[in-house]
């Protein structure tokens, strides 16, 4: 298997990006997960290539002494090519002649007895020559392992457990393996080596050495979910979906959205939906996955630091490759705009896959207007196409593989019929041949995978109901037939009540009877691209988004299980970018589709120079119904969500980070015009700032999500409004926007135990069914990582409808009367701030005069209409143009947070600014810190995801690894960037103004109360 397997491979290009990690142990402790993290990790420096490498080439050189030993030592070399690509600096023994070995000493011994501790290196092993690794006891002796790390042919990351090996003596003088050894522990090493036993033969027959790490936990916390695991790529799948990368002849081979399929044990075939080829057939060593474990879902099943780096890489061995060019055409050329999409839907077109839930699925496309299907086998030595291509008038032509994919292309020709061709191509090294066949297409092999009908009961749900709203909490199953974990990502009801859930690792999950006490569940598809959202059609259908595609599922028999994997829309632009993927699906009135794609850039990231920043990335877009027509509604975003209003208007959030300082609300214009929401370089078209409706603050939503329209049903208190959820745990409500009010947003005082991304409404209760899911490297503040909440109102709701702000008086309209006890601001005044778009990491708070901080506003009273539906806040000082303005109402039993944008009024005058300084100036008299204050803002303001309280080195610096100065807390909290810590990225928002003067000093003080 391969998650559990001794060693695991994962090849992957270029260089990981941590190069300066220091020495020490380091564990995220994050809920419900295991994650040993990296205690050692050696990148060899960037300097020209040399002979011998020495001490000085090391980056750890302050801990590790390198020692050379044998014969031809002194020919190990530091190897760097820079005019190729993919071509680390490595340790290269390739012109040694005799046996040699490099061997790092410790300056202490390292406690590497867990169970989980293991070495990772990168290699590129060719030829007979063989690495071993060796380990140096307490004692000063060295042990090597027996089994030599396994031959690749491209860069390779291998994994190995130290009580996994089998430890051999070793002699110094000879480099050679001795007598069998027993270790009795692994507490106290003081040495790693790597051996070379074999004389290498030049650069065919050598190994390379990129790098090593040491990877050992300090601590184990036991899965909440207690299932036993099985691999990500399951032994049984019989096609799963990805994209994913390799080298042919120092050139990048890339496929953006790729249907795998195994055809045989280790062996795998990959089919190119963009260019409509078969890009690669291989073969993988036991144990081994195709394809690296690097896609966001992969790295974090179920326990590791799940930031991506790179694409995933194909691993084994090569056996037929096609160049990166359409595989339906006559002539060698490629139609598609900048190299980079699907090709145009008149001369082919990717429809999906069928017999999913089958040993043999069928991949279907068109060429022209004839459609092909086929499968793909592995018989004896030969690679087999088994071909249909319908009746048609046009004479078609598919490309496939010559002698191992190095020769010129066989064309197979498909003229034009008016009965289905059918063709079979088989495919060894050195022969092709092709045959035709009239047999019918029944012939395709089709051996039921999915048989069965498991279901599994649903844990007891937990009722949390609180103050406004009605909670229930949705308890996935622990356990599952599938080994899978179930980390939900968004959820859909069918018209019967039938609920689908799709899960972050490519799986569909049906959940019958989820409003009731013993729901079941069952899997009925699987082999999704990192999925993020589902929902239904007009006409029930479903569709689910990956990272490749709009897919629709169905179920032809009837049997529950989804057998069709349907392409609705591949029409947009995808690249091989770690954060390029779709975050959000909505189904319009006209059945079209709005979809939201990431923006996040970061330059090192896998891909082509156009393809890093494609017109696609950053936007959503409406796709048309059919699926073939895609026009861009808005760009400029970073990591968007889309969703509809409770009207039918398209509503976009934009989560905090670089350019955008707090989290904006944008309500895209009706007639469809193109505009800028604010992130520079997903700002394609080089237009001005289109402002958002609504600022809202980071603390009341740091990373904004989804949308959902309130029902009268579940919510009767609540009209013509929308839900928005918060991956904080905040459920938020925006009122349809009325032209006499200026925008807002509300917020109920309810705090969720999960990070609520997206949902939908249970057609029979009209109840909003929310779901979310932390990962590994991305934690939310949160009670609980992941699950689902059942939401519906819990008691009568008075809320505003509309907010009219002026230049003394705020105006309050609801849409049922107040109580006769008039409800109070907490604290007494309104604040009010700007943030500014900046290219740094976020923007701090800005009073009115621009200086940090935030203008407090006092309220002199508080009345109200005779009817008691308007509320009016009467101010104390002038009000102006703020970004944000917010406040609290306080009601008998709760309250609910007020947050708006105010625009058009009039400018303070000097008087009138002095007078507001000097009212908050009263307010923010001498502070002293309150140690258990500064807490509750530590964990309000997120500051835990990336600050670990208990040693552990999580996004940001540990707080209690030293004793902190305050002038230094001080600086490093307002101004985060000025000093950033070696081994961090600077990361870390600024909270200049952010934060008042109070909350600064208590969290000072609590910080302080917990350092050492």
């Amino acid at each position: 298997m391969f998650k559990t397997a001794m060693e695991i491979t994962m090849t992957r290009g270029g260089k990981m990006n941590h190069r300066r990690v220091v020495l020490i142990t380091l564990l995220s402790v994050l809920t419900g997960w295991i994650d040993a993290e990296i205690t050692l990790r050696e990148d060899f420096l960037e300097s020209p290539a040399h002979i011998p490498i020495a001490q000085q080439d090391l980056n750890q050189g302050h801990f590790l002494k390198l020692e050379r030993i044998g014969d031809s030592a002194e020919k190990l070399k530091l190897s760097h090519h820079p005019e190729r690509g993919n071509d680390p600096h490595y340790l290269w023994n390739g012109i040694t002649d005799s046996p040699t070995a490099a061997l790092f000493h410790f300056s202490s011994p390292l406690d590497l007895s867990a169970e989980a501790s293991r070495i990772r290196v990168r290699t590129k092993n060719v030829g007979r020559s063989t690495m071993h690794l060796a380990i140096k006891r307490k004692d000063n002796s060295w042990l090597v392992a027996e089994k030599p790390v396994a031959s690749t042919l491209d860069w390779t990351i291998s994994e190995h457990r130290l009580e996994a090996q089998t430890w051999r003596g070793f002699d110094g003088a000879a480099i050679a393996l001795g007598a069998e050894i027993h270790p009795r522990s692994f507490d106290e090493i003081a040495g790693l080596g790597f051996v070379f036993p074999e004389n290498p033969r030049g650069s065919q027959d050598c190994v390379r050495l990129d790098w090593f790490e040491i990877v050992s936990p300090s601590m184990v916390v036991p899965d909440p979910t207690g299932i036993d695991y099985g691999d990500f790529i399951e032994p049984s799948l019989p096609v799963f979906r990805s994209g994913f990368v390799f080298e042919d002849k120092g050139v990048l081979n890339r496929t953006r959205r790729g249907a795998i399929f195994r055809i045989a044990e280790n062996k795998w075939a990959a089919f190119d939906p963009d260019l409509l080829r078969y890009v690669a057939v291989w073969e993988t060593p036991e144990s081994i996955p195709p394809i690296s474990m690097d896609s966001m879902p992969a790295i974090s099943y179920p326990d590791a630091k799940a930031k991506a780096r790179t694409a995933p890489w194909l691993q084994g061995k090569i056996i037929y490759k096609w160049p990166e060019q359409p595989g339906i055409t006559r002539e060698s050329f490629d139609p598609r705009e900048n190299k980079i999409g699907p090709l145009p839907p008149a001369i082919g077109r990717w429809i999906g896959l069928e017999d999913v839930d089958t040993h043999r699925p069928t991949l279907v496309y068109q060429i022209g207007e004839r459609k092909v299907r086929e499968q793909c086998f592995w018989v004896n030595s030969s690679f087999v196409r088994k071909i249909e291509v319908s009746p048609g008038d046009s004479d078609i032509w598919i490309n496939t593989h010559g002698q191992k994919g190095d020769q010129s292309p066989i064309i197979i020709d498909f003229p034009a019929s008016d009965k289905p061709t059918r063709k079979t191509v088989s495919i060894e090294a050195g022969n092709t041949t092709i045959s035709a066949s009239s047999k019918s297409s029944k012939t395709f092999v089709k051996k039921a995978l999915y048989a069965g009908t498991e279901t599994i009961d649903s844990p007891i749900p937990t009722d949390k109901s609180k103050n406004f709203l009605g909670i229930r909490y949705i308890n996935h199953p622990k356990n599952n037939h599938w080994h899978r974990a179930i980390r939900p990502v968004d959820l859909a009801f069918r018209e019967n009540g039938d609920c689908y859930i799709v899960g972050f690792d490519g799986d569909i999950w049906k959940v019958t009877d989820i409003e009731s006490v013993s729901a079941t569940w069952r899997r009925v598809a699987s082999g999704i691209y990192e999925p993020m959202a589902i929902e239904t059609g007009l006409n029930d259908e479903l569709f689910v988004l990956g990272r490749d595609q709009i897919t629709e599922l169905v179920d032809t028999d009837g049997d529950g299980i989804f057998d069709q994997h349907l392409c609705r829309s591949d029409q947009f632009i995808q690249s091989l970018q770690t954060r390029d993927y779709s975050t959000s699906l909505a189904v319009q009135a006209d059945g079209s589709f709005l979809l939201a794609k990431g923006g996040i850039y970061h330059q090192k990231d896998l891909d082509s120079d156009v393809g890093q920043l494609d017109r696609h990335r950053g936007t959503v877009l409406k796709i048309s119904s059919d699926g073939l027509q895609v026009e861009t509604l808005a760009e400029g975003l970073r990591m968007p969500f889309v969703g509809l209003s409770s009207s039918g208007q398209p509503l976009v959030s934009d989560q905090q980070g670089q350019w955008v300082p707090s989290t904006p609300i944008h309500r895209l214009p009706a007639d469809s015009s193109l505009v800028n929401l604010g992130y520079a370089p997903t700002n394609h078209s080089n237009k001005s700032v289109s402002p958002p409706a609504i600022w809202l603050p980071h603390d009341a939503n740091r990373s904004a999500a989804g949308f959902l329209p309130f029902t009268n049903q579940a919510f009767p208190s609540i009209v013509n409004s929308t839900a928005h959820f918060s991956w904080g745990g905040s459920l938020l409500v925006i009122p349809d926007q009325d032209d006499n009010s200026d925008d807002f947003v509300w917020g109920f005082s309810d705090h969720f135990d999960i990070p609520l991304l997206n949902g939908d409404l249970h057609p029979k209760t009209g109840r909003i069914y929310a779901i979310g899911l932390g990962i590994s490297g991305y934690v939310p503040t949160t009670k609980r990582m992941l699950g689902i909440a059942e939401i519906w109102q819990n008691k009568q709701i008075v809320y505003p409808t509309n907010i009219v702000s002026k230049t003394n008086e705020i105006e309050l309209k609801f849409h049922s009367p107040l109580p006769k006890k008039l409800p109070h601001l907490y604290g007494g005044n309104i604040r009010a701030y700007n943030v500014v778009r900046t290219q740094k990491y976020g923007s701090g708070h800005y009073r009115y005069d621009e200086t940090p901080g935030e203008d407090i506003i006092r309220i002199d009273k508080i009345t109200s209409s005779s009817d008691r539906k308007t509320l009016r806040l009467h101010l104390g000082s002038h009000l102006s143009d703020y970004s944000i303005v917010r406040f609290r109402l306080v009601f008998a039993d709760d309250s609910i947070n007020i947050f708006t944008t105010t625009r058009g009024l009039p400018e303070l005058t000097t008087d009138q600014l002095a007078a507001m300084n000097k009212q908050r100036r009263t307010v923010e008299n001498d502070v002293v810190g309150d140690a258990e204050k500064g807490s509750e803002i530590f964990k309000k303001l997120g500051c835990s995801t990336c600050h670990s309280v208990t040693g552990e080195k999580l996004n940001g610096p540990s707080l209690t690894a030293k004793t902190y100065d305050p002038g230094y807390l001080e600086e490093s909290i307002l101004y985060p960037s000025k000093q950033v810590v070696e081994g961090y990225l600077p990361n870390m928002p600024p909270y200049l103004g952010v934060v008042s003067k109070q909350q600064l000093a208590d969290l000072i003080t609590y910080i302080q109360s917990i350092s050492r």
